[in-house]
């Protein structure tokens, strides 16, 4: 859809395989294709990031490509990539939009399985304990354009893609959703601006559409929290919400800030450190 939209670019796509194995394509705007493979150290994304998705970037900046769409392999976060870019010596390279390639129909399916990445055929490396539903989540967090995508294999109904479209909605409320490559909103940006980017928490947001078949729900509370009424009250919380996010004060250790997340059946805390000063 990208290539159709833009082409004059270069299509780059890569992908995991087995044996340690990233495997990449180039499609040239006069449709010629180039193959590689190159065998990683570890089959994980920084090696994949390192030794051969922003080396191969670099390179075919070096050989005169102007505009380069990069397909990133499945379950590679978006935001380690533009840190590595941000972090080459030499600033050749501009961002101009961060796309999440998205099926509607299956959003709901990716945030409800318990399985991890690699249980469920996403990743070679069984060590990763993500679920699809805690990736998508980041991955929508971070990315400033949705662009639907159905798959032409498995026909979805038109029920089915609208509400997989309101979750999306309400899981991105800061991102352009679109499913035409021309809409793709092209921003030129520095990576080093981008690269701090932090992921959106989804409290400053827009209010649902009347007819969403979801919705999202703010708490404010003024006062710590106790342990064992807030484990009771998970149990309220947790049941049908398709993400978590916030940020807790917990009695027994007020001086530290919480993270509570959340993505379909998981759910996890995490001490990060005191408070930021008021001043």
């Amino acid at each position: 859809m990208l290539s159709s939209a833009y082409p004059t670019a270069t299509l780059m796509l890569h992908d995991l395989m087995e044996d340690n194995v990233l495997g990449r394509r180039t499609v040239g705007p006069d449709s010629s294709v180039q193959r590689a493979e190159t065998v990683l150290e570890h089959p994980c994304p920084s090696c994949a990031v390192r030794l051969e998705i922003a080396p191969a970037i670099q390179n075919a900046r070096e050989h005169g490509v102007e505009h380069l769409i990069l397909a990133l392999p499945p379950t590679l976060p978006a935001a380690a990539l533009v840190q590595a870019l941000a972090d080459l010596p030499r600033r050749s390279v501009m961002l101009n939009a961060v796309v999440l390639a998205c099926a509607p129909g299956s959003v709901e399916d990716q945030v409800w399985d318990p399985h991890t990445l690699f249980e469920s055929g996403y990743l070679v490396l069984p060590q990763d304990e993500r679920t699809p539903g805690e990736f998508l989540m980041e991955e929508l967090a971070f990315t400033e354009t949705v662009l639907l995508a159905d798959p032409e294999l498995v026909p979805i109904t038109p029920f089915e893609r609208a509400r997989g479209v309101q979750l999306v909605q309400e899981l991105a409320p800061h991102a352009r959703i679109t499913d035409r490559g021309t809409d793709i909103e092209a921003r030129t940006q520095h990576l080093k601006n981008r690269a701090g980017h932090s992921p959106r928490n989804g409290l400053n947001r827009a209010p649902s559409t009347p007819d969403s078949a979801f919705t999202t729900v703010v708490h404010h509370l003024h006062r710590p929290l106790h342990p064992q009424r807030f484990r009771h009250a998970l149990h309220s919380l947790a049941p049908g919400c398709a993400r978590l996010r916030g940020e807790l004060w917990m009695a027994p250790v007020p001086e530290c800030r919480i993270l509570l997340r959340g993505a379909g059946p998981r759910i996890w805390l995490k001490n990060v450190g005191p408070w930021a000063s008021i001043l």
